[in-house]
């Protein structure tokens, strides 16, 4: 959660630490209701994506009883997704959003019987004839200024944009 361009000195602010640890704290709690074993936290850290930079934690642990896309199924949506909580923010995006999410998020990783490295995938587009959609969003908080948001999409967007332009 939290992205800001890669060539700016802004910090992260309190905003962008509160959502990463709503998404953090979620996925926590659902790998901990699977009874995974040897859960371990890594971040907040930032990472670099294209001309963006990010927060993102990594959660290793051993599953015991179910499959990686099981588990995966049990996370997704996150609340970087959906909103939070969950049930609400979802019932809300249902009632107000006049467009369908179709590629909007989903899931990006590589599966095998001894580790597996799923990501919750944010930036998506479809690719037509003489056109491409790009699907991405914000994240809205009690202390979100749209302006900012808008800003942050914006930077966002720009991920999927530079691959375009070297085509």
């Amino acid at each position: 959660a939290g992205t800001l361009p890669i060539d700016t000195e802004t910090n992260w602010g309190d905003k962008e630490k509160e959502e990463q640890q709503l998404v953090e704290k979620y996925i926590e709690n659902v790998l901990r209701n699977a009874n995974v074993e040897e859960l371990t936290i890594h971040g907040p850290n930032e990472v670099i994506a294209g001309p963006v930079r990010h927060l993102r934690s990594d959660l290793d642990f051993r599953l015991n009883t179910h499959s990686p896309i099981e588990l995966a199924m049990k996370l997704h949506p996150t609340p970087a997704v959906s909103g939070f909580p969950q049930k609400d923010a979802l019932a809300l995006i249902q009632q107000i959003e006049q467009h369908n999410r179709q590629f909007y998020a989903g899931m990006i990783g590589v599966l095998s019987e001894s580790k597996s490295d799923i990501y919750v995938n944010l930036r998506c587009c479809s690719i037509h004839k003489e056109k491409a959609c790009l699907y991405l969003g914000g994240g809205f908080t009690k202390d979100s200024n749209p302006e900012k948001e808008w800003d942050e999409t914006e930077n966002k967007s720009k991920t999927l944009l530079n691959i375009f332009q070297k085509m």
